[in-house]
């Protein structure tokens, strides 16, 4: 995925702040945490859930619940990840 064409996301400021990235990347549970600034304030949680999705994509299944109970109904939000997990573990498992 192309983080560069998320404007004004440029991979410069990733480069000039490792450990606050690897922290974000270490993190237990980084769908709940925030990006390093500026990015958690320039963002929106879309374009957070794609950065997500870049750097630890085994956590983009909780990133979309999360914004689903946000923005959606959260009965058919949870059906729909429990299909993406199942997706993504039998995935997972194959390599």
């Amino acid at each position: 995925m192309v983080l560069y064409l998320i404007h004004p996301f440029n991979r410069e400021h990733v480069q000039k702040n490792v450990a606050a990235w690897r922290a974000f990347y270490d993190d237990k549970a980084p769908h709940e945490a925030e990006l390093p600034q500026p990015w958690e304030t320039k963002l929106n949680d879309f374009q957070k859930m794609i950065v997500l999705r870049c750097i630890r994509p085994d956590k983009v299944c909780s990133s979309v619940l999360e914004y689903g109970k946000i923005n959606a109904d959260k009965g058919a939000v949870e059906r729909k990840i429990a299909v993406i997990q199942g997706q993504y573990d039998k995935v997972a498992s194959d390599h």
